[in-house]
């Protein structure tokens, strides 16, 4: 009868430990963003988003006054994340990390924020098209089939897109465009 009791209060308490060690698990689970712009200055005040796929709502937070932001209780898994404040965020940066996060630690990401803009590309032949476009010296290079292409470009600014039916050899057209930060620049082909 003692040695039931005694079994019973150990299995009890083996059981006990292992839900409060998972419960600690989870609440020492951390991922800490820290976010600047593209100079290195902290960005307060960034809205910044983890998530796992396109479906989930995630988790969002707000960076403190030195560009940081904490997730707590968090399952040991990848993550991708998204931060922006106002047309600025860190479309040109790694945003998803490459392993799982780990049990009982804090993970420490960098991310930067940069002016990008939107332009899309509206074909509405069955032709196929390439565009260059190159704003601020950067060039971009990208195929236009018969569909519509949306890019994300890297920069902000006056540009040239130059354009060239595929199925027409030398038919080209150079156009001057705007891309900026907070608006998308749509371009309709073929002219």
């Amino acid at each position: 009868m003692r040695y039931g009791r005694f079994l019973l209060i150990f299995l009890l308490s083996i059981s006990l430990l292992t839900r409060c060690s998972k419960n600690q698990n989870n609440q020492s689970t951390r991922l800490r963003i820290d976010v600047a712009d593209e100079s290195g200055n902290v960005v307060s005040g960034a809205t910044v988003r983890i998530y796992q796929s396109s479906n989930d709502p995630g988790i969002t937070g707000i960076t403190d006054d030195k560009g940081v932001v904490l997730f707590s209780n968090l399952s040991p898994e990848i993550y991708l994340f998204d931060a922006a404040k106002g047309c600025k965020n860190n479309r040109n940066d790694l945003s998803v990390l490459t392993s799982p996060l780990v049990p009982n630690a804090i993970i420490y990401i960098h991310t930067d924020l940069s002016e990008n803009g939107v332009l899309q590309i509206i074909n509405s032949s069955t032709d196929s098209f390439t565009a260059s476009i190159k704003v601020l010296n950067r060039k971009f290079a990208v195929e236009v089939p018969g569909h519509d292409s949306t890019i994300i470009y890297p920069d902000t600014g006056p540009g040239t897109l130059h354009t060239e039916n595929e199925s027409a050899p030398g038919t080209s057209r150079d156009s001057l465009i705007q891309i900026s930060c907070t608006d998308t620049t749509i371009i309709h082909l073929p002219y």
